[in-house]
């Protein structure tokens, strides 16, 4: 499976995978993934840097891995003529057809059309880079962890495609921002209901040129050209910029590190109730377009038990986002994060995403948005002695 002559701490993480977790040594095998190593098409330092008996690839990046090793396309193609409204029988949620020169995507069952051409949206979410995001220097893991949350789940991605259009060269990003505003509206048996009495939708529209991506440097999050962009994108919301029908163009915003540096703080849920256009109220819940609850809040140190239950309902979930946030410690010397537990990959005042649980064995998986393809399995009692709160939104 290695170079030959291969010296380092992977043969021995190699060896003890195959007595400790078998199955997950065959599916890291059968990916092809040690083939595409010897062809240089994915770097092997990638899985040294993730070697240890509780860190393993996510189960998406493999089956890309998988997809490139046996030839697969991202973009499945289909017969000229074909029915769009049928092509969810044989194409996933949040997967991507072409049929007559054309793109669309399953969300939710029903296929929708995409504003790019095949080049472009492959260019954008590449087989060997879409699930591999890593954070840098901006202090925005809570948007990382947000969009990595995103990207996990198929109903997600679907959202995210569909956020990108192209005009010639010009990429656009359209942030949807959708504004509900809502009526308490005395019912016949005398309670009191929600009703949606507008929905507002001003959208934020930046183009660039050429689809050429701003640069900040070495604090831009490492990712695949369609994530770059989205984080720059919503720099300019953040920065103080009001939506505009009328596209930003890169060049008009003010210097890029300045741009990016709104960023700086923030919460996951943030991100993800704009996107989805969800409506906050004074009790912490989150309302869509029909008024119904679609997340909520919990902290940790309220109520342990509440927060089994909810990882119990909902981590394992496929329209579901969950993620956490780790306690804040003082003294930590202006640094955002600080040790917690280096070997989970827990460190202060960090935003993770949950990817799923295990009842029986009573372990939980996270990913840190310092590298998403890696996914961290802990005990759940000893993760959340570490958390100060876990969130839920659903799609």
């Amino acid at each position: 499976l290695l170079p030959a002559n291969y010296q380092g701490p992977l043969f021995n993480y190699l060896k003890d995978l195959v007595n400790k977790d078998p199955n997950r040594f065959v599916r890291l095998v059968e990916s092809g993934y040690f083939e595409l190593a010897m062809q240089q098409k994915v770097d092997i330092n990638d899985l040294v840097k993730n070697i240890g008996t509780n860190k393993f690839f996510s189960k998406h990046y493999l089956e890309d891995v998988k997809r490139i090793s046996s030839g697969k396309q991202l973009v499945k193609e289909f017969p000229s003529g074909t029915d769009v409204q049928l092509m969810p029988n044989s194409l996933p949620e949040g997967e991507v057809g072409s049929v007559d020169g054309k793109l669309y995507v399953n969300d939710c069952g029903k296929m929708v059309e995409l504003k790019l051409n095949k080049e472009t949206f492959e260019r954008l979410f590449p087989l060997e880079g879409r699930f591999n995001t890593q954070q840098k220097g901006l202090g925005d893991c809570w948007l990382i962890s947000a969009i990595d949350n995103l990207m996990d789940l198929p109903a997600g991605r679907a959202k995210i495609y569909q956020m990108f259009s192209q005009n010639g060269n010009d990429i656009q990003v359209t942030l949807p921002n959708k504004t509900t505003i809502y009526d308490t509206v005395e019912q016949p048996d005398g309670t009191f209901a929600l009703e949606v009495a507008e929905v507002i939708d001003e959208p934020y529209i930046i183009n660039l040129p050429g689809g050429k991506i701003p640069n900040n440097g070495a604090k831009q999050v490492q990712a695949c050209d369609g994530v770059k962009m989205l984080e720059f994108a919503y720099s300019v919301k953040r920065s103080g910029n009001k939506p505009s029908m009328t596209p930003y163009e890169f060049e008009e915003l003010a210097d890029v590190s300045t741009q990016m540096q709104s960023l700086e703080g923030g919460h996951s849920r943030e991100f993800i109730s704009f996107i989805l256009g969800y409506t906050k109220d004074q009790n912490n819940n989150y309302f869509n377009a029909d008024g119904d609850i679609v997340g909520g809040v919990m902290s940790t140190s309220r109520n342990i038990n509440a927060v089994m239950q909810m990882i119990k309902a909902t981590a394992n979930d496929d329209r579901t986002l969950l993620h956490a946030a780790t306690l804040h410690t003082a003294n930590n010397g202006g640094r955002f994060e600080k040790d917690l537990s280096p070997a989970f990959d827990l460190y202060s005042n960090h935003a993770y995403t949950i990817k799923g649980y295990d009842d029986e064995r009573g372990m939980i998986y996270f990913t840190n948005p310092w590298n998403s393809n890696t996914v961290v399995e802990m005990d759940v009692y000893t993760f959340l002695k570490y958390i100060d709160n876990v969130n839920y939104m659903r799609l």
